[in-house]
């Protein structure tokens, strides 16, 4: 909140002082490319109540206009997309680029390192005096045409690499664990922070069928018996595995001897002898799956 009204305070005074004259710069006489276009190059200002903080600010204006290059020229081949979207996916991906598996790239990197060090020549002003003074900070970047579209194309391999991968996840059409459609939900989950609007969409949506599926997970009873049950977790009309074992309830004191896991069922070895004998007992297995609940209950007599 202090950050903001420091930037509107000092957008005040740059306005009220817009016919002012600066009581200091860096140089007698203002650069030529101050207020120009020069190709290859990012002409930026940033403003604060002491150099560092307005040269930073500038850098951030570099960053933020050539981010805004690429995404125009994204918006380009991509109508569907606005340009304020376009240009807010652009800069998830660079967040999240260096995370990515092999993410290795020059054009990147150097739009990730933007760095004082690399800035050509910069010119500052001051307006005000004391405690009301403020710096006006300009800087020239180089940015050449090879990087403007070295970073397009890593943009769309990027996008084209998170599509492939919701696509592969869409087309599968088994689960043999929960484990892997946790893994897929997870893996949406991911996809959907990082990938452009389109993408967004797609995960969600598809991250919501899976977790539908887990809703439609049953246990399917084998066999039971007082003290002993054999199930299998069942998905629509084909069996379904899980390292997860269950949790075990029951309306009186039974000891629970052994929890067995084979590949295609689930044994589950109990006694009640401390059960009362004149009433129906039961117990009941639960699995939980990202919050999800699937239970079954068994009745038994002593």
């Amino acid at each position: 909140m202090k950050k903001l009204l420091s930037i509107w305070l000092i957008a005040l005074i740059v306005v009220s002082c817009g016919s002012h004259r600066a009581t200091m710069r860096s140089q007698r006489k203002a650069p030529d490319w101050l207020h120009g276009i020069q190709q290859g190059y990012v002409i930026a200002v940033g403003t604060g109540w002491n150099h560092e903080e307005a040269r930073d600010r500038a850098m951030n204006a570099v960053r933020e206009q050539i981010v805004n290059a690429i995404a125009v020229q994204v918006i380009a081949q991509t109508e569907q997309l606005t340009r304020e979207e376009t240009r807010n996916q652009f800069t998830n991906f660079v967040d999240h680029f260096e995370t990515t598996v092999n993410a290795r790239s020059e054009f990147v990197d150097a739009l990730r390192g933007i760095s004082i060090s690399r800035v050509n020549d910069f010119y500052w002003e001051q307006f005000g005096r004391g405690s009301d003074a403020f710096i006006s900070y300009h800087v020239k970047y180089p940015f050449s045409e090879a990087e403007l579209r070295g970073l397009i194309a890593d943009f769309e391999a990027y996008d084209r690499r998170i599509g492939n991968e919701i696509d592969a996840i869409e087309r599968r059409r088994n689960y043999d664990t929960v484990e892997q459609i946790l893994e897929d939900i997870n893996r949406l989950r991911y996809l959907a922070q990082i990938g452009a609007n389109e993408k967004q969409r797609r995960s969600r949506a598809l991250r919501n069928r899976l977790e539908y599926m887990l809703l439609d997970i049953r246990i399917q009873r084998m066999e039971d018996r007082p003290g002993f049950i054999r199930y299998h977790l069942r998905l629509y009309d084909r069996p379904i595995e899980t390292r997860q074992t269950p949790d075990i309830f029951a309306t009186c004191p039974v000891r629970v001897g052994k929890v067995t896991a084979f590949p295609e069922f689930t044994e589950v070895d109990y006694t009640f002898d401390e059960c009362d004998t004149t009433a129906q007992q039961s117990l009941t297995l639960s699995y939980s799956f990202e919050g999800f609940r699937t239970e079954r209950t068994f009745s038994f007599f002593r």
